[in-house]
């Protein structure tokens, strides 16, 4: 083969690695866990990320997963501890999802995993919802700084700062999808219709005897559409914090 000949393949060859068969990686990034600030286990602010820049064209907006857990522990105002022997202490089956997901959250762990929203569906977890409005709106690509509340005598909710001036939205139980009726109702409180067996969004506690308690554990994920493949992508989930819930005997509104 001639100079000429050996020049042009190699020429050729680079140009078209970079335009077939080569797919573009999309990436989400995790919301760091320095831009969340907890207070006992009552509220938390996030300092949500923009990813509205061009670099993030494919995103379209923050989700919030959910799952409730029945208690026989009344932990009062004090924060809640992230270790084994506290959240079992709580129910054993906080520990053990906790547990489950640190791999995922672990923002050492570069391992990436595809199958965010069902590895969370899988044990229990569901997107939250809002009253009055989709809770997609308000967590956009745009960020901002995020506020949720759970009161001890009020219903529990969410502001966030960039949508319609910071008004506030009741929190909302899941219908996943509109095939499942929360029980008693949609709102985040302690009450004993929680622990039904058809509540698909409470785990209920493992001993037996009086539940009294409960308490929600909180992931946010980042979310997008690769534009190759219009599949679903998300970033790596950081977990917000457990809450516990305000009873319904002492809600006032």
């Amino acid at each position: 083969m001639s100079w000429a000949k050996w020049f042009a393949f190699f020429c050729i060859i680079p140009a078209f690695l970079l335009t077939c068969g080569i797919d573009e990686y999309y990436y989400l990034p995790q919301v760091p866990q320095d831009r969340i600030q907890v207070l006992s286990n009552s509220s938390a602010t996030i300092r949500i990320p923009s990813l509205s820049s061009s670099q993030y064209f494919y995103a379209s907006h923050y989700s919030i997963y959910y799952r409730i857990y029945m208690s026989g522990l009344d932990v009062g105002s004090s924060s809640i501890q992230l270790s084994n022997n506290y959240l079992s202490g709580i129910n054993s089956y906080l520990w053990y999802d906790y547990n489950s997901f640190q791999s995922s959250t672990d923002p050492t762990n570069t391992a990436v995993n595809t199958g965010i929203a069902t590895m969370y569906k899988n044990r229990g977890y569901y997107e939250l919802e809002l009253r009055g409005d989709n809770i997609r709106n308000i967590l956009s690509p745009e960020g901002g700084t995020l506020y949720i509340e759970f009161p001890s005598q009020n219903l529990p909710f969410l502001t966030c700062d960039t949508y319609e001036n910071g008004k506030r939205f009741s929190l909302y139980r899941t219908t996943d999808g509109g095939i499942f009726t929360p029980n008693p109702d949609r709102y985040f409180y302690s009450s004993d219709e929680l622990s039904k067996t058809e509540n698909i969004d409470v785990q209920n506690f493992t001993s037996s005897g009086s539940f009294g308690h409960a308490y929600v554990s909180m992931y946010i994920i980042a979310v997008g559409v690769n534009p190759e493949q219009l599949t679903a992508i998300y970033s790596k989930p950081t977990h917000v914090s457990i809450f516990k819930l305000p009873s319904r005997s002492n809600i006032q509104n």
